[in-house]
């Protein structure tokens, strides 16, 4: 995610200091993306993930414990991971 900045990651960072949810998101209109911040309380429920369950099913199966931080780009949403992502 070459796009995120230290600025984003401190927004998540603050939200869990200051805020009473469980998860903390950045939200960019009505796309949710990484990274995501979580509350320490849910890492017995992460150890418990197994197959396709992963980070996004606990930000659906939590939205109302969530903190959906807005952003001013969904550019910080693009990843490179495969070849075609870089042309």
């Amino acid at each position: 995610m070459p796009y995120i900045k230290s600025s984003d990651i401190n927004k998540i960072y603050n939200s869990i200091k200051k805020r009473k949810k469980l998860v903390h998101v950045l939200k960019y209109k009505n796309k949710v993306g990484n990274p995501i911040g979580f509350d320490i309380s849910l890492i017995n429920k992460f150890k418990n993930i197994k197959g396709q369950f992963g980070a996004k099913f606990m930000v659906k199966r939590l939205k109302n414990e969530t903190n959906f931080i807005k952003v001013s780009s969904m550019k910080i949403f693009k990843d490179f991971d495969l070849k075609k992502d870089f042309n």
